[in-house]
């Protein structure tokens, strides 16, 4: 029940787009058969503060298939890591919370600037059915994968903690040393 840590220390850096880190529900509410159910379980006094936002609600089926994943197989664990996109762009910005959102076009620009002066490419063809700030989401997430990949990997909060399942639980960036200049 309540925020995790890492989503209450990720929110704090994050300035204005701090509410693009929404909570995640506790898992009761994740496995609830539908959004009804999950609204119902949410606001029992003994579960959770917060009723589920729509945004949470449509990725609960992928947090389900990681949660039975990293349940079944442990050895996973140290693999699967949880990225935030904003607080990859904030590192990539070295350390400094961006100033606009990245459906604007100076925030999509600035964007855009922080992937390529960290070597990504940030002009590739939008997949279909997705959206050009899903694309630089992906790219800034990327760049944590490749951080974590060389041992570079910095978590939120450090060392993670863990649930009632003993699952990590930790957002993860690339040091804000490390971002270009």
């Amino acid at each position: 029940p309540g925020a995790r840590a890492a989503e209450v220390l990720v929110r704090a850096l994050l300035g204005p787009r701090r509410a693009s880190v929404f909570p995640t529900s506790a898992r009761s509410v994740v496995y609830a058969p539908d959004y009804t159910a999950a609204i119902a379980l949410s606001r029992r006094p003994e579960t959770q503060p917060f009723a589920p936002s729509p945004p949470a609600n449509a990725i609960f089926p992928r947090i389900r298939e990681v949660d039975a994943l990293l349940r079944a197989r442990p050895a996973l664990q140290a693999r699967v890591h949880e990225v935030h996109p904003e607080l990859a762009f904030l590192s990539l910005n070295g350390g400094a919370a961006l100033p606009a959102s990245k459906r604007t076009a100076e925030g999509a620009a600035l964007r855009r600037a922080l992937l390529a002066r960290a070597g990504l490419p940030s002009g590739l063809a939008v997949p279909r059915g997705a959206k050009p700030d899903d694309l630089l989401d992906a790219l800034a997430a990327l760049a944590v994968a490749r951080a974590i990949a060389n041992g570079r990997g910095v978590p939120y909060p450090d060392p993670p903690e863990r649930d009632a399942h003993g699952l990590p639980a930790a957002i993860w960036t690339l040091p804000h040393s490390e971002a270009p200049a």
